[in-house]
């Protein structure tokens, strides 16, 4: 296997990683709020209802762009939902804003596999990436599990990494308006400017013929 595909492999890995430790970490919240436990089975239906809805457009947006790129931004998404769970936000709206990015992820990953990889390599290559993605849901289970246990919940590092990620979320908040308002400023306001017709001159005590229709010739 090439060096590239042993990176792809780390990615793939952390990703689901952290996208089954999050689930735990949604379920424990949830619990926490005092939520009836009919929202724990919503925290997957958000998740995995990107995969559904996004299915026409995630094939062709992973073939526009790079597919390494496709990856980075997607998992940009992600970090942003996780954010947004630390942040305060309902746990449903973080799995649903993960979900989008794992959405668009998948076609990108399975893509540059076959990029990376030729064809006679294709078989083993798949097997890694699902022999990493089962690894990953069990030990991202057992990660969920000491990250809502009782010795890092009364742990002041809890207090102190949510402190952290609203003040992020306020900064990536922040950022995203920023570059919003130099946007407009930047884009042309065609549309609200109207194209006035050049004014006539005319040099005083001159008069202005009104400019008649030529009316056609009739040849005999």
């Amino acid at each position: 296997m090439p060096p590239r595909f042993g990176l792809l492999i780390g990615a793939q890995f952390a990703s689901a990683l952290a996208a089954n430790a999050l689930l735990i970490v949604a379920i424990a919240l949830l619990v926490q709020q005092g939520l009836p436990g009919c929202w724990a089975p919503l925290l997957k239906f958000g998740f995995t209802l990107s995969y559904v809805l996004l299915a026409p457009f995630v094939g062709p947006l992973a073939d526009a762009f790079p597919k390494a790129h496709v990856m980075a931004a997607m998992n940009l998404v992600k970090v942003i939902g996780v954010l947004a769970l630390l942040a305060g936000v309902h746990p449903v709206a973080a799995l649903a804003i993960v979900g989008f990015g794992a959405a668009a992820y998948a076609p990108a990953k399975y893509g540059l596999v076959t990029e990376l990889v030729g064809p006679a390599g294709l078989v083993a290559a798949n097997a890694w990436l699902e022999i990493t993605v089962v690894c990953a849901v069990l030990l991202g289970t057992v990660l969920g599990g000491f990250l809502i246990s009782p010795w890092v919940v009364t742990s002041g590092w809890a207090q102190q990494t949510q402190g952290w990620a609203r003040r992020g979320a306020d900064l990536v908040t922040a950022a995203v308006a920023r570059a919003v308002r130099a946007g407009e400023r930047a884009q042309p306001r065609r549309s609200r400017q109207r194209r006035a017709l050049p004014a006539l001159r005319v040099a005083p005590g001159r008069a202005v013929a009104r400019l008649q229709p030529r009316q056609p010739r009739v040849v005999a």
